[in-house]
């Protein structure tokens, strides 16, 4: 469990106060230090948001463990929107690299869907009802 014992180090290296942090994250400070315990997971959004505030990269945050793996193993999901995925991140299929070609038949994939979905009177993200626990 390296995040956490970084966490609460770089904090007191920077001589931040764990209240600013809990602060930042939107949580209490009963919870934060849970997460200095290791007993609470963090979405990535808010790992980034503590390293920039912090001032250090997400590695240094999670120590040896990779981003990837860190957010597979720990981290609570959240939705992910395809096309910032399909717009900022270099994606591979069975160890292939996907070019814009590929991403482009994706997007008409995904288009097929959504259209599916606005048929069927889906609901959207934004109108189901979050999660308020254990952030």
């Amino acid at each position: 469990m390296k995040f956490p014992n970084n966490l609460r180090e770089i904090r007191k290296k920077t001589n931040t106060k764990a209240k600013d942090l809990s602060d930042l994250l939107g949580i209490t400070f009963q919870h934060y230090y849970s997460l200095e315990r290791g007993e609470k997971q963090l979405y990535a959004t808010q790992i980034r948001k503590l390293s920039k505030f912090l001032n250090v990269t997400v590695g240094e945050l999670l120590g040896e463990e990779t981003g990837t793996e860190y957010f597979i193993n720990n981290c609570k999901r959240e939705p992910l929107d395809f096309e910032t995925l399909l717009i900022y991140h270099e994606l591979t299929y069975r160890d292939f690299l996907l070019d814009e070609n590929d991403k482009d038949n994706i997007r008409l994939a995904l288009e097929i869907i959504y259209q599916r979905a606005i048929k069927s009177n889906r609901p959207h993200y934004s109108m189901r009802e979050k999660e308020t626990t254990g952030i």
